[in-house]
């Protein structure tokens, strides 16, 4: 299941077909609440969203996708969606400036308030926290930069 990357809905020409995710969807709930596993299933789900390709109209994510992580009780799916991005980064070089940290906090911060203004305010919280846990992470880097810095000076 690690592997998962191409979303339930997406066809072999590669788009995304939102009625056929959204019936996939609707059996996968339905076979993780009869066999007890609806919460892992709904974030490894979440995780595959990630995959989704950009709404036809130019959003960066399919609009069903968007609505579907927006609903109330999709709070798995968001924290599926929420550690796949975060985990997407990989193994990564640690600048001691925090810039990529800082790059980052600012991509999802804008996702954030694009994805809020059209409507969708739980992702949008999402994306906000993704933000602000890259943005603790470069004052995190920084501080540990300098911290490391002073002690050699010392």
């Amino acid at each position: 299941m690690r592997e998962w990357r191409i979303p339930p809905g997406l066809n072999d020409e590669g788009l995304f077909e939102g009625g056929k995710f959204v019936e996939w969807l609707t059996e996968a709930k339905k076979i993780c609440i009869e066999s007890g596993h609806f919460d892992i299933g709904m974030l490894q789900i979440g995780e595959v969203l990630f995959h989704c390709p950009p709404d036809l109209d130019g959003f960066w994510i399919d609009r069903t996708v968007a609505k579907t992580l927006n609903e109330k009780d999709s709070e798995n799916l968001r924290r599926g969606f929420r550690i796949k991005i975060y985990n997407s980064r990989g193994v990564h070089f640690v600048d001691p400036t925090g810039k990529p940290e800082k790059e980052l906090s600012n991509k999802y911060k804008t996702l954030a308030e694009i994805t809020e203004n059209e409507g969708y305010q739980r992702l949008a919280h999402t994306l906000r926290d993704v933000s602000e846990t890259y943005e603790k992470e470069a004052e995190r880097v920084v501080l540990n930069h300098f911290d490391s810095n002073w002690n050699d000076v010392e």
